[in-house]
């Protein structure tokens, strides 16, 4: 839940930022040093409401122990991991564009949101190690780097996203026998449910492949997602459930589009497009699981 939230909050801050200007007018912008100060600030704020909220509602009512190292790698099929690549991809890449709007210099806005990026969305760890329930992640940290690492690498060299992280969900009709492990409600389930969540690398087929007669908002999609998950490990760990599910990992193939690439002079549209385009858009889309085929006419 942290790491949605976290997420969620920074890119309100920067979606009402670059709702002030078009993506176009940013890159050389002069340098502004209330507003990145006022950037910084809002950082510092956000993050320190969210870590006391956080222990407040969930890990103080938990026993604490000394720091610890757990290993959680094979848990939830690993759509966990991924769920963190993609929450620090899109923090480093939100991060980026606030100290772009700010007229910070290229290279130190690339370089100074990706540490924040692994830095805030890291933070959990620490709560995790001191808590005698869980434990610190090794695996959950090198998701962070993956997904800041390929905001960072592509803006520094391709000075562009040509692959981006995105995000669907499609009811798994799971949560109702474990509410409090995958959710009460419908806003719980996106967050908790990892079932219903299929994350998407999402390239642009013109950018990479330098097609120039080719749509510039057409991109092609792999995702990867898994079912039938009760519980972390195993379904044998819940007690008196008599439901026979089988935990599998789901492969996707299908079209998407890159609504950043869609030229608009209208702001509160192209600030929609920025918010819209961390979700996959609905196409048709093949699937891969259980060694059989499936298509879907339209897959969300």
């Amino acid at each position: 839940m942290f790491r949605i939230i976290s997420f969620l909050l920074l890119f309100a801050v920067s979606s009402a930022l670059s709702y002030c200007q078009p993506a176009d007018s940013i890159l050389n912008k002069p340098l502004n040093k209330k507003a990145l100060s006022l950037i910084f600030t809002s950082e510092a704020i956000i993050y320190t409401g969210t870590m006391i909220s956080l222990n407040e509602a969930w890990y103080k009512n938990y026993p604490k122990s000394s720091f610890h190292f757990f290993d959680d790698s094979k848990e939830w099929l690993q759509v966990d991991k991924v769920a963190h690549s993609f929450t620090s991809y899109h923090t480093a890449n939100f991060g980026y564009l606030l100290f772009k709007q700010a007229g910070m210099e290229e290279n130190k806005a690339i370089a100074i949101s990706g540490i924040q990026s692994v830095f805030f969305i890291s933070s959990i760890e620490i709560f995790d190690g001191f808590s005698k329930e869980w434990g610190a992640s090794w695996y959950d940290l090198s998701a962070n780097i993956a997904g800041t690492g390929l905001f960072t690498l592509q803006q520094y060299f391709w000075k562009e996203q040509k692959i981006n992280l995105k995000y669907s969900y499609s009811n798994s009709g799971l949560a109702g026998y474990r509410p409090s492990a995958l959710g009460n409600n419908f806003p719980e389930k996106l967050i908790k449910d990892y079932n219903a969540q299929t994350f998407w690398l999402s390239a642009n087929l013109k950018s990479i492949l330098n097609l120039n007669k080719f749509p510039t908002w057409l991109n092609i999609a792999i995702g990867y997602g898994a079912d039938g998950m009760l519980a972390g490990h195993s379904n044998d760990e819940i007690q008196n459930l008599n439901l026979l599910v089988e935990r599998k990992r789901q492969y996707y193939l299908s079209l998407d589009i890159d609504l950043t690439r869609i030229k608009v002079k209208n702001k509160a549209l192209s600030t929609a497009f920025k918010i819209i385009n961390v979700l996959k858009f609905p196409f048709p889309t093949i699937e891969f699981s259980s060694n059989k085929l499936y298509f879907h006419p339209v897959f969300y």
